[in-house]
């Protein structure tokens, strides 16, 4: 490999440290730290995801559940 392979490589480890939703798996449970309208922050397992919903708004504080991932973030429904 050239350098560059190398740098390129290692940023997308970076950015896997920094969304590392390896840990987050669809039917994972979690809760809203913000209101997702439509974008928002979750917590799953303790750790902090950026989080989307499927287009409802959804209050902080709520359980949801994950339903899919899209870029960086986690797609998330409420769970009644």
């Amino acid at each position: 490999g050239k350098p560059l392979d190398k740098i390129a490589l290692n940023k997308e480890l970076e950015s896997d440290n920094l969304y590392n939703m390896s840990n987050v798996a669809v039917g994972d449970e979690g809760r809203t730290l913000s209101r997702l309208a439509p974008m928002g922050k979750v917590s799953i397992a303790g750790k902090v995801y950026e989080a989307k919903s499927e287009g409802d708004y959804i209050d902080q504080k709520q359980s949801v559940e994950v339903v899919g991932f899209e870029n960086f973030s986690v797609i998330v429904r409420k769970i009644d």
